[in-house]
């Protein structure tokens, strides 16, 4: 049972698996992918620019003018909010992997912007990576989560269930026992010194 409990959930988890893997080397190794420390963000185009006409007022909640442009624009999803209703501007920023978008609303004017940001694979490895937590009202995002959260049990089950099956196979726990050794005081070590 434990080897089906370690395989299936290796089989399952097999993308979340070579994404993080993937992302944490370009992140690791920005200077090879990017040509420079930082990360570069891929840059945005726009893509329309339409009548939009609007009767927000300064006391209205901005993120329910948010909400209520990204639905009219059929770009509902996970989003941030910047700029505020008394300046009359608002840039929402429809977070997506494959390439956001940034819409752009200002009183006084009946048009809206939308770019959307042009696909990077590093970029996109990069916010995979980093996308979690139950923060936006959308089950897609809640499913992210919970499989993220499924990934760190499974990943703490693989070294529980790797030690269960060592332990069970005589022949290796010498051997084993003496790279585990290693591998702590490696740990250990590392940990006390940077």
């Amino acid at each position: 049972m434990i080897r089906k409990i370690h395989l299936l959930l290796g089989m399952f988890l097999t993308p979340w698996v070579v994404m993080y893997a993937l992302s944490t080397m370009v992140m690791q190794h920005r200077e090879l992918v990017y040509g420079q420390k930082q990360r570069i963000n891929p840059e945005f185009k726009v893509v329309r620019e339409e009548p939009y006409q609007a009767s927000f007022k300064t006391g209205d909640d901005r993120e329910a003018v948010a909400l209520q442009i990204l639905k009219d624009l059929d770009l509902e999803g996970a989003h941030s909010v910047r700029g505020n209703l008394e300046q009359g501007k608002l840039e929402i920023n429809r977070n997506r992997a494959i390439g956001s978008y940034r819409i752009t609303w200002e009183a006084g004017s009946d048009t809206v912007k939308v770019e959307q940001q042009e696909f990077g694979l590093a970029f996109f490895l990069e916010i995979l990576h980093r996308r979690s937590k139950f923060n936006q009202p959308y089950w897609m995002n809640d499913a992210w989560a919970v499989i993220v959260d499924l990934f760190i049990v499974a990943v703490l089950g693989w070294a529980f269930t790797g030690l269960w099956m060592w332990w069970g196979m005589k022949s290796t726990r010498k051997l084993g026992g003496v790279v585990m050794a290693g591998g702590i005081l490696l740990f250990t070590y590392l940990v006390m010194t940077i």
